[in-house]
């Protein structure tokens, strides 16, 4: 399950992110559900350096 999200934050963390020469909220993309992982796995965590 894909899901876009947009978030309407405030003037401070509006940013010109295509180059358009506006200010736009930010946005990502949250996927769900997608890797099932192994079933011996108890806690999975990934630590980025």
């Amino acid at each position: 399950m894909r899901h876009n999200i947009n978030y309407a934050a405030p003037v401070f963390l509006q940013d010109d992110f295509n180059n358009t020469g506006a200010l736009e909220n930010p946005s990502g993309l949250a996927t769900f559900g997608i890797f099932r992982g192994h079933d011996r796995v108890i806690y999975w965590r990934e630590v980025g350096r």
